[in-house]
């Protein structure tokens, strides 16, 4: 019990698990909300960041998003995402939908707008929706007899640490493509996501000496 306390309080990332359970949830409740979560999670954005993306920054004929990071970050170009088999996290889906249910608004060229705004949908909103969407989840996957979703999660920076996270901890990516898809400048900002294992590391070491002296 304690140690289940423990993890609620301090995760800093979605298991693939939750992280699909929180975007299904959006998408039975808002085709707008799945889409935005989805492009903020394949990205790794910051709040800010996927408010104000536009339908210009998107090129549909070659499938690459135009991504501007805040922080210093670096402005870059990259693939919209789609994973078979697991339709909740296909991007090109999710913006294609959201594109034909949305209204026109002359004038007006963000992606994710609302209908008070005249401009694009603000980053505190992204940030409470979120919070809503991961607590709603959480409470359903116990009334499912599934373990909640940490309410260290239910932040939606979180999907950015979940995707740096699960890239950094796959066998065979180089650290430094985790550093380019987030777009920092500074390499020491992206071994935060790198979740070594010490006695991996020694075993590691070892072995190069091994094969120093072979």
């Amino acid at each position: 019990e304690r140690q289940h306390a423990v993890e609620v309080n301090s995760r800093s990332h979605l298991t693939m698990d939750e992280l699909i359970d929180v975007l299904q949830t959006a998408k039975d409740e808002s085709v707008r909300d799945w889409a935005m979560f989805v492009v903020c999670f394949r990205h790794a954005f910051r709040s800010a960041e996927v408010a104000s993306l536009r339908w210009s920054d998107i090129d549909w004929a070659n499938g690459t998003l135009s991504v501007r990071r805040l922080k210093g970050g670096m402005f870059t170009e990259q693939p919209l995402f789609r994973t078979k088999g697991s339709p909740v996290l296909d991007e090109v889906a999710a913006l294609k939908a959201w594109r034909g249910e949305r209204e026109e608004r002359p004038g007006n060229p963000y992606i994710f707008t609302t209908q008070k705004s005249a401009t694009h949908i603000r980053r505190e909103t992204v940030s409470r929706l979120f919070h809503y969407y991961a607590e709603k989840t959480s409470a359903s996957r116990v009334a499912h007899g599934k373990k909640p979703v940490p309410e260290s999660c239910w932040h939606v920076h979180i999907l950015r640490h979940t995707r740096a996270t699960i890239m950094a901890n796959t066998k065979g990516i180089d650290i430094f493509d985790v550093k380019a898809l987030l777009g920092h400048t500074q390499i020491a900002s992206t071994f935060r996501y790198s979740h070594h294992d010490q006695r991996k590391a020694c075993d590691e070491a070892e072995r190069s000496i091994v094969e120093a002296l072979a």
